[in-house]
Parts: C-alpha cells; structure tokens; sequence
C-alpha cells in the first residue's frame, strides 16, 4: 500500500533539520483551533447573516422546498441566500407545519389562532363553518394528512384528509386534560396529558401507554418504538428523563439535567433537546452535542428538512448540520493538541493516527460507542505502516528527553500493551517514510539508507543504500520500490534478500514534487503530484490526467467498493480508470459539504470494508458513516423567488407587463437545496425550446427586449446529470410602442386606405380632366373649323366648275381665302391656349387684345384696353383662360357682327381674391324685350357664354353700357377648376 510523506519533507537537506520544529510552531501557534468534542460541519444563521432577529421559536418546510421560520414578531421563508418577511401583523409563531391539501400552516400565540400561508401573506385557516371554538393550543400533521388541532380547553380534533372533522372530549382520556398531540400512522394519535401518554385510535377510542406525570415530548421510530420525554426534578434541580416504549416495555435511556423541550426521530437515531442538545442512537450511547454547536441554549427547536439537514432554533438564531452523522474526534477527545496533517493505519486495536505532537487511536469504548485517545506524545509521526503480523510500525522524530531514544531517530514499533524504539540512522530529523510490500513487510527510508522489518518483529535491518537524497515518496509498487523528490523519480528492484541492483531514476521537472505513486489495472502508473495528476503508460512519456483538475494531490488508495481514492487540497475523490476515455477517469463519488466534510484539506483517507471513512483533518480525523456517505441526494426543486423590473419588486405570478424601451427585469431563483449550496448549479434559456447555458448563478437580467412574450426557465442540479424535472419560468409580455398597438395599427391602415383612395380619385381625376381636355380640344376644333373647312370644301368645288362665269369664280376663291383666314385665327387661338405663355393672367390679357385689335382694325382706335399698370403673379388653369378666352371673343365678336358698334373696350382689374373681366362696346344694345339686365333674351351664344362661366365657377352679367351699348361682366378666380372634375372625376 502506498503512503506518501508531509509535504514538509519538500525543503532540500539543508533545511531539513529545521523544518519540522518550524512546522511544529506554525501548528501549534496558529492552527491550532479551540475545538469541541465530536466537532461537525455546521452553518449558523443569526442577525449578523441574515436574520434581522435571531430568536427562531419555529422551523417548517413547505411542498415546494422553502424553510420557513417563526421567530419574534415575524414569519419568514427562507430560500438559502434570502430570509423573506411574510407577514404585516406582529406575530409570535409556535408551530409550522406542511399539510399536503391546505398549505403551510402556522400557529400563533398567545391567541392561539391558527393561519394559512398564501402567495402574499397569510389567512385563517379556521372559518365559521369549522367546529374548533377555542384558541388552538396545538397543532400537528400526521404521516397520513391528518390535522390535528388541540383547543386550550382541552377538546381534540381532527380533520382527515377528505376534510371531515371529528371531536374527542378530554372524558375520552379517563378526565386527563390533554397538552400535546401527535399524528401517527393511520389516522392515530399519541395524546400526551400532565398524566402521562394516551394513544388515540381513528375510530375513536383511547389506551393509556404510560403514566407518568410531567410526560412532555414523542416521537416514533421506524423501528416501531416510542420515544417520550418526561420532565422531573430532584431535590437540588431538573432531572428529565428519555424513555423508549416498545412492546408494551419500558425503559429509561438517558437522563438529562434540564426540562424537554424537543425530540425528533433522524434515520436511525433520536435527537432531542433541553439546556443540550442530546443524540441516542438506539441500543448504542447518548452523545452530548458540543454547546457552542447548538443555537441558543436552553430552548432549541428540532427540525430534519427533506435532505436530511438538522435545524436546531433558538435564542441565538438558527444553525443547520448539513450531515450530523459525521464528526470529527478532536484535542476535547483526547487526541494530541496539535491538527493532524499525517497518515492513518487500522490494525486489531482501532484506527491510528498521526500526529505532527503525537501518536494517536480511535477504538470502542465500553458502552460500545468510539473513544479517542492519546496513544504517545512527544513525537513527530511521519507514515502509519502495518505489516503482515498487524504491528503497526511508524518513524518517529523524538522530542529531546522523553526517554525514548536520546534524541536520536528511530523506528516505533507497537508491541502487546506498549511501544518499542528501534533507534536508527545518525540524523534525527532524517525523513522516514515506509511502505509495505506485498509480503508483509515494511521499508523505511532513512536518510540515505534502506530498511526493512522482519516478519518475526524485531530491529529493522540496513538492506541497502538510497537514492541519494531526503525523498517525499516512498512506495512497494509492482516489485520496485519507488522514492522522488522534486522533478525527480528513482526505482529499485527488491526481492527476499532485500534491494537488488542500482537504483534508476529520471528527470519529471513537468510534474515537480511527487507525493504518490500507484499502478493501476490497465498496467498504467498514474502520480499524484503537486502539480496535478499525472499517468504514464508502458514505455511511455508522463501526460497529465485530462479529466483531474490541476491541483495538489496527496494519495492514491484503493477502495474495497471499487475505483480509487484521490486526496487532494480539494475534495477527495473516488475514481474509476477509463483509458478508453478522453478524460482519463470516471468520478464516482466526491466528499463534500454534503457528506459533512469540514474542510477540503484531506490529506490522508482510509476505507472500512462496512464502507466507514476516516479522512484527515486539520481539527483531527474525521468519521464519515455509511450512510453519510451513501444518503440520497435528490434534484433540488428550483423556484422563482423574485421579480425586479427597473427596481421594483414584482409579484412571481400572475400577468407581468413591461412597458416598450424601459423594461429591464432581474429574476432571482434558487434551487431549494440547503446541505450543500455549493453544488448547485442551473441552467437558464430565455424560451422553451432554447438551448440551455449552464451557469452558477441563480438569476439573471434581461435588459432592451424587443416587444412579444417571453418564458425564460431555470432548472437546477446538485451532480450535473440530474436535473429538475420541471423548470422554474416566469411567463411576462413587452408591449409594443404606441405606434405599433392595435388601435395605432388600425388608425395607420385606415388613413393609408384613405390616402391610397385619394390617389388613386386624384389620379382618377387627372385622367378624366385630360380625358376631357382632349375631348374638349376635338370638340373646339370641330366648332371652330368643322363648318368653315366643310365651306371651303363646297366652294372650292364650284370654283373647279367647269362653266363658271369669271366674276362669280373671283368671288367664290375670296370666300375661300376669308374663311380659310378665319380658320387660322382660331387654329391660333386654340393653341394659344395649350401654350405655357399662357398661364397666367396677363399672359391672357395680351392674346385677347391682339385677337381685339384684328377684329376691330383700323387707325381710329376702335379697339380700346384697361389694363392695371403691373400685374400680380395670377396663374390661370387650363380651364379659366380657355373659358375665359372664349367668353371674351364671343363677346367681341358679337359686337362686332351683330350690334353694330364702333369702339371696344376690354378690361381686367381686381376684386378682392377674385379678378373681373369686362367687354363694353358702344353698338345697338341689348334686345328690348328681355326680361332682365343681367339675363337677356337667351340664344346659342349667350347660353353658351353661361355655360363656360359656371364650369369655371364664375359669374357673368350683361349690364347696359356707359354709352348704350352693352357691357358683358365676368367675375372669376384665377386658380379654379373645371367644376365638373371637382367631385373625384364625375
């Protein structure tokens, strides 16, 4: 079996004389902790972590994992990192407890009123409709979901899980008055009374169990026994006894100097509780829990959570012993003073140890429970080797004076009743490290020197040199003995006679100093080295273990259930090789937290066949039983346990809203797993369906999110295989902006119809206004020339006559040429009024007075304008000035042809917004049989003239003129339409 020296021995040989008187100070002066008997990993919680009080007067556990707990005034739930406050109202609580179809229930005192926890706070439990009178004096859940509410007039009652009540008098109980009860299996009770203990059957009966007064406290063994409490008094003080009932028998099994306060029932063993804190381990021995462990004696509060952590509350807050089953034995036992950093070796006696100040065992005492002792002092132990007779043997460097070998070093061997000193070596302080062979015997390495031990006990015998230096590895392995020092290795075959040849050593600067070494199943030698682990195969090069974190490893140990043992400055491990495999090995098991495992500093361990492990500590050996070891380690339940968006706190449930461009939210969950926090890992994804990131973080933040819904999930793991089956979410919607809501969305659609609607009207209209204008342009030029072409075409056809009289031919060729020069004119006027120069208003004004002056020719100035001096910008549309146009030439040439006149006025001036036209000649005047100035006796022209006036939206009159002609008056805008495209094309 291997064993490796104390990193100590790293210094090279000029300092070995002083390096373990160095290491003995440092221990002895600063690691040195006041430690208690039995010491365990335990967590306390109090008001400077946490509890804003740190009187706990309660501890329950709900369906979904939070830890509740009462203390003064308050209600709080627990969630590992965050005490949470419940309730609004000052409370003192005094009984917690989980009841499958109604919730966490809580009472109350000195009211005696009983509560529900809800989401947000809390309700009575008990309504009208219920038949408990009086205040609740106790309140307890049974195995099967019973309720159990005792009044404080004594009354019982109970509510099965189907909700039906029943009611016991106190008559039941032979007129005891009943304090306490406790739910049983089946629908039963255990009903304690100032008189002693009654069990309640469901159908209604009662048997007395016990009678003794001052019975206070039960709970019930899976083994079928009871165990009671029963406070009592001498004559000087308190002296309260255990009781255990079973098979009608009844027996006292510790008596205790304080009143009971608590009892509870853990696997195997019963905790219970008065000024201390007791553990009974049926037919074993009572342990007294260390008082400094307890959380404010004399009152604690037992719990055992679903892990099976134990609570104890009190005074002093709250403490949790996250595996009570393991402890550590320490100076308080009776081991040496200084922490043991050394090996451990099992021989018929008990458990050894290695001390830097001593010698030290853990055997069975009388009463069957473990005894530590001090088995010699003044020595500085190095390797713990048994050989094949079971005698332990060990190197010791002696104290100066203790009278075992004038100072000299020496090799102890333990003899029947004693120990013998075998001096060997010159040097004192020479490094001592043995092993044992496959034979039985064992090999000390002393200075540069060989021994070994004979199988008949005796003085060790000098077999051979060393490899030349103070070594930190010392080993049998595969017929070889093995020794190494810093980037250095060396190896010598043995045999019966001793070593056997030279010895052979190389170069290992890439894994410095080698504490272990160890051949395994497949051939391959794996080191533990201080710069990780390490394997070499046959004929092969060093290469680190890919799947050991880089670290300091100590050992290498066999295990009786299978694999190895890896102790390390982190946990210790058990490893299955896997050469087949990238990572090199499989873990099987890891000591941690969970097992009760006080510190990662495990040097040394070693197995039990039972499965018992003893693993070094600083504060001593620690015990770790079997079924610390192989307890069940269920997958935490994860919860959702807060909501913050833009730092305010929101409710977990119900519809969560976040407004557009403002939504940063924080979620918080924690898996509700309490012994051993440190496992915990989760894994988050913002949808289902996602792919999971895994992190150690129990929350995070989502900030800038686009609008939609949204459901992250979180689910948790203690080993990174199992996981929470269902996920922790939270379900929220981001609203959209303003602009992209449904009432936004409809408004926006609505006005694109509409804008779509009047394009395509506008569009619609345009084509209808060219429509028209082309229609209108045919129709002009078929007015305008139709007749006048077809005249020409009829007198040039006389003209070609044959016969015709030459006077008659003269005058039918001028009537071709005047219409054919009227036909120009108003080809002219036509497309003067599809030309750009047109467009505006003084534009119109010159072509009409140029169109003015050939009609009324002549030097005496027939033809007169008034025309305003500077003309405004007034662009006219295509309809204004070819109405315009035409009104004004039919008005002039009506004058012309029809009244006789001899002088033309034509004007324009403004009217405000709008302008006026006017035509005043000086002819015959209107017809005297007209009705009215402004409508005179209507023809094809004046109609007409009408006409083009309303299409434009203008007024015309026909007023008498200034010198008895007529005045024709049109009103206009410049900028009007053509009224027949203002209603969308019609």
């Amino acid at each position: 079996m291997m064993r490796a020296a104390l990193a100590s021995r790293c210094p090279r040989r000029t300092s070995r004389r002083t390096a373990p008187i160095l290491l003995l100070g440092l221990a002895a002066g600063i690691l040195a902790p006041e430690t208690a008997a039995r010491e365990r990993l335990h967590r306390r919680f109090d008001h400077r972590n946490g509890l804003e009080v740190s009187h706990v007067t309660a501890i329950g556990q709900d369906g979904d994992g939070f830890l509740w707990l009462g203390v003064l005034g308050q209600l709080l739930r627990f969630d590992g990192s965050e005490f949470r406050r419940w309730n609004t109202d000052l409370l003192d609580f005094n009984h917690l407890h989980w009841h499958a179809g109604l919730g966490m229930l809580a009472k109350t005192s000195p009211d005696g009123g009983v509560w529900r926890v809800t989401g947000d706070g809390l309700e009575p439990l008990l309504g009208a409709e219920d038949p408990v009178l009086g205040p609740v004096w106790w309140l307890d859940v049974g195995p099967d979901g019973s309720l159990w509410l005792l009044e404080e007039s004594g009354v019982l009652h109970r509510r099965t899980p189907e909700a039906v009540w029943s009611r016991h008098e106190p008559a039941l109980f032979g007129g005891e008055e009943p304090r306490q009860v406790y739910g049983s299996r089946h629908g039963a009770a255990h009903v304690g009374t100032r008189q002693g203990l009654w069990r309640l059957e469901p159908h209604g009966s009662a048997t007395r169990l016990l009678a003794e007064p001052g019975t206070k406290m039960v709970a019930e063994h899976p083994g079928g026994a009871l165990y009671v409490t029963v406070r009592g008094r001498t004559q000087l003080r308190e002296a309260s006894r255990l009781l255990e009932l079973h098979d009608g028998a009844v027996r006292t099994v510790h008596t205790f100097p304080s009143r009971p306060v608590d009892i509870l029932v853990r696997g195997e063993d019963v905790w219970f509780t008065g000024s201390e804190t007791f553990r009974y381990q049926p037919g074993g021995v009572v342990e007294r829990l260390d008082p400094r462990e307890d959380a404010g004696v004399p009152f604690p509060d037992l719990f055992v959570d679903r892990e099976g952590s134990l609570w104890l509350g009190g005074y002093d807050g709250l403490v949790q012993f996250p595996e009570p089953d393991t402890f550590a034995f320490t100076a308080a036992d009776g081991l040496p003073d200084i922490p043991a950093f050394g090996d451990f070796a099992r021989t018929a006696e008990g458990i050894w140890v290695a001390f830097y100040d001593g010698l030290g065992w853990v055997r069975s005492g009388p009463d069957g429970g473990l005894r530590a002792e001090t088995a010699r002092r003044g020595l500085f132990a190095w390797d713990l080797c048994v050989d094949g007779a079971g005698r332990l043997w060990t190197f010791q460097a002696p104290s100066p004076g203790d009278g075992s070998g004038s100072g000299r070093a020496g090799v102890l061997e333990r003899t029947e009743g004693g120990f013998r000193f075998h001096p060997v070596g010159e040097d004192p302080f020479a490094a001592g490290p043995c092993a044992r062979s496959a034979a039985g015997t064992v090999w000390f390495l002393v200075g540069d020197q060989v021994y070994r031990t004979s199988p008949d006990g005796g003085a060790p015998t000098q077999t051979g040199p060393g490899p030349g230096a103070w070594e930190t590895v010392f080993t049998e392995d595969g017929g070889r003995l093995w020794a190494g020092s810093r980037d250095r290795l060396c190896s010598i075959a043995v045999g019966a006679s001793g070593i056997q040849g030279p010895w052979a050593c190389e170069d290992v600067p890439q894994m410095g100093w080698t504490y272990d070494l160890h051949t395994m199943p497949s051939g391959a030698q794996w080191a533990a080295t201080g710069r990780g682990l390490f394997r070499r195969v046959a004929g092969g090069d060093w290469e680190e273990i890919a799947g050991a974190p880089r670290q300091t490893y100590h050992e290498i140990i066999a295990s009786p259930a299978g694999g190895f043992w890896i102790t390390s400055a982190g946990p210790a491990l058990r490893v299955a090789e896997r050469p087949d495999q990238p990572e090199g090995l499989e873990v099987l098991e890891r000591l941690t937290m969970w097992q009760g495992i006080t510190s990662g500093r495990n040097r040394n361990l070693l197995e039990e066949p039972d499965g018992t492990l003893w693993i070094t500590a600083p504060q001593g050996p620690i015990r770790v039983p079997p079924s610390a070891r192989f307890a069940p380690q269920p997958v935490p339940a994860v919860a959702l346990v807060e909501v913050l968006a833009d730092g305010e706190r929101l409710p977990v449930t119900g519809r969560i809203e976040l407004p557009y461009a403002r939504n940063r939210l924080e979620l918080r969950f924690a898996a509700l797993s309490y012994r051993d926090p440190g496992r915990v890992r989760y894994r988050v994804r913002s949808e289902p369906g996602d792919a999971w990131s895994e992190t150690r973080t129990p929350g995070f933040r989502l900030t800038g999110l686009a609008p939609g819904r949204y459901q992250p999930e979180v689910i948790a793991s203690l080993d990174g295989v199992h996981w929470s089956p269902v996920p922790a979410r939270l379900s929220f919607r981001v609203r959209p902006p303003w602009y992209r809501t449904g009432w936004a969305l409809a408004l926006v659609s609505g006005a694109v119809a509409l804008l779509l609607y009047a394009v395509y009207r506008a569009r619609v209209a345009v084509l209808l206004r060219l429509e028209r204008q082309r229609t209108r342009i045919a129709m002009d030029l078929h007015d305008e020339m139709g007749s006048g072409l077809g005249s020409i075409g009829i007198l040039a056809a006389l003209v070609s006559s044959q016969g015709l009289a030459p006077e008659k031919r003269d005058t039918i060729a001028g009537k071709i040429a005047a219409t054919a020069e009227e036909l120009g004119g108003k080809l002219r006027d036509i497309l003067w009024s599809l030309r750009a120069p047109a467009a505006d208003l003084q534009g119109l004004a010159s072509h009409l007075a140029e169109c003015g002056g050939r009609l009324f020719p002549g030097p005496d100035g027939r033809f007169h304008t008034a025309f305003p001096e500077r003309w405004p910008p007034a662009p006219l549309t295509l309809a204004v000035r070819r109405n315009l146009q035409l009104i004004a030439l039919e008005a002039m040439h009506n004058a012309a042809r029809h009244a006789g006149a001899s002088a033309v006025e034509l004007g324009f001036d403004p009217s405000g917004r709008r302008w006026r036209m006017w035509i005043e000649d000086d002819g015959d005047g209107m017809p005297p049989a007209r009705p009215e100035a402004s409508a005179p006796e209507r023809g094809i022209g004046l109609e007409a003239m009408r006409h083009r006036a309303d299409q434009v939206g203008a007024t015309i009159h026909w007023l008498p003129g200034r010198q008895g002609g007529t005045r024709v008056e049109v009103t206009f805008r410049p900028g009007a339409e053509d009224r027949r495209l203002r209603r969308w094309g019609r």
